[in-house]
């Protein structure tokens, strides 16, 4: 280049600094690119870098008349980044290209083009790692897996944290390693990866392990096994459940520790072992009960309750149900308090059906009955207690199968069944009850017109 062109050049540069620095953005941007022209021309790679970069200085900070201009500007500077960093990282000059790539990703952010900012942030990461600048490395990974997120590329987001983890281990941030460990495994579970998934919280798990954080541990445990579940590796996502219980159990979390044996039963259930299934499941219930959960306390007793069911043991499924219901009262969960007592006298019901032993079937019939008393299910409480006094009284036992009829005779009453009761009285032998009851009866057909049944209460 002669010394007049030379001059001019340098002239150009000036004018070119002078206009940037003095906010005139627009007069820089074409001395910029007549520069940046020249300097390729004579084959200047850090000069061409420098002012191909300055070009999308220039672009990101023009003004903008409308949205249009403002996104084709964005574009604009971004197209010039990207070409800026490429030639930087040509030059191996990677921290610059780093920076660059960067300030590329973040144009290309402006426009909410997702998928090339998160692609640039992550190429910036690799610039950083060459120079092993592993504090920006891991802010670039991360925030290409947060516009991988938005992009809804979830491996490509997932392998970016795991990145940005091992840069964070690199520097010893084990704190933020961990988190971004955790990340990268939740996003390859959005994809059903779920070995990657794995290797990820156990990643995370080694860090926590190391600092004491124990029950970050349990809950990362507690995601382990979800994906062995996920994949029918029943064995070992019984394994990590288990072992989240345990910790929690000595971090005093009983609700989760709770929480962790219901998944265990459920597991057992789903592989076809009721007999494990039922064990973890109660000791899901008394976990609840420990931690002062009555409600979650009654959800675990009704799945032992409906496995009993399953298995044909219908007075194991009944009594569990009614210790459903009991707990659903404690929590104030009245409906479903109502809806265990039914199912737990219906069960009694059957079950006393079911026995050859009619002393044995009139005790269940007693627990059925007692079940309906208590949602105030006078019908069936009465039916089953006349089921009790016959069986009874099939069995020789006349004292208890009066006792029965008399209590028979309550509950209708309290249905207001009057004929019922009536019947229930003279089986009970008490005549006089019985007599007041048909006159009460017999009043309140012929005040409702009813003269045939008010004519058979007077019979």
């Amino acid at each position: 280049m002669d010394i007049l062109k030379g001059i001019k050049r340098e002239i150009l540069h000036a004018q070119a600094e002078h206009n940037f620095k003095s906010g005139n953005f627009r007069a820089a941007l074409d001395e910029y690119k007549a520069l940046f022209g020249i300097s390729t021309g004579l084959g200047e790679g850090f000069t061409s870098a420098y002012y191909c970069e300055r070009i999308g200085d220039c672009f990101e900070k023009l003004d903008h008349k409308g949205n249009k201009e403002r996104l084709e500007d964005h574009k604009n500077a971004g197209e010039y980044y990207i070409k800026s960093a490429e030639l930087y990282k040509k030059l191996k000059d990677f921290e610059k290209a780093g920076e660059v790539y960067e300030k590329g990703a973040k144009a290309y952010e402006e426009i909410d083009d997702f998928k090339a900012a998160g692609q640039f942030y992550k190429t910036s990461a690799v610039m950083f790692s060459e120079v092993q600048d592993y504090v920006n490395a891991s802010y670039a990974y991360q925030s290409a897996a947060q516009y991988f997120d938005k992009d809804s590329e979830y491996e490509a987001s997932a392998k970016a944290y795991q990145e940005s983890a091992v840069c964070d281990m690199k520097i010893k941030d084990t704190a933020s390693a961990s988190v971004s460990f955790k990340k990268a495994a939740m996003n390859f579970e959005r994809v059903k990866d779920w070995a990657k998934a794995i290797d990820s919280f156990a990643g995370s798990v080694e860090i926590d392990s190391i600092n004491r954080q124990y029950l970050d541990v349990a809950d990362t445990y507690e995601r382990m096994a979800d994906c062995y579940n996920e994949m029918s590796d029943h064995k070992n996502a019984i394994y990590y459940h288990l072992k989240s219980a345990e910790i929690r159990l000595t971090n005093n979390d009983k609700k989760s520790a709770a929480s962790s044996y219901r998944k265990v039963g459920s597991i057992y259930e789903a592989a076809g072992d009721p007999d494990k299934a039922i064990e973890n499941f109660l000791e899901s219930a008394h976990t609840y009960f420990k931690a002062n959960s009555p409600s979650q306390e009654a959800a675990s007793f009704v799945n032992a309750a409906r496995v009993f069911q399953a298995q044909g043991r219908l007075e194991e499924a009944a009594d569990h149900f009614l210790d459903a219901a009991k707990s659903n009262r404690a929590g104030d969960n009245e409906s479903g308090a109502v809806d265990c007592f039914h199912k737990a006298g219906q069960l009694y019901t059957k079950a006393a059906q079911d026995s050859k032993d009619r002393l044995k079937g009139g005790g269940l019939y007693m627990k059925a009955a007692q079940a309906y008393s208590e949602v105030g299910d006078f019908q069936n409480a009465a039916d089953s207690f006349n089921e009790y006094a016959e069986c009874m009284s099939a069995s020789g036992d006349g004292e208890r199968a009066l006792e029965g009829f008399r209590n028979a005779a309550k509950e209708y009453v309290k249905g207001g069944l009057l004929w019922n009761a009536a019947e229930a009285y003279v089986n009970h032998g008490d005549y006089a009850s019985a007599g007041e009851l048909y006159d009460r009866y017999a009043a309140q057909m012929e005040a409702s017109k009813e003269l045939y049944g008010a004519g058979n209460a007077f019979m």
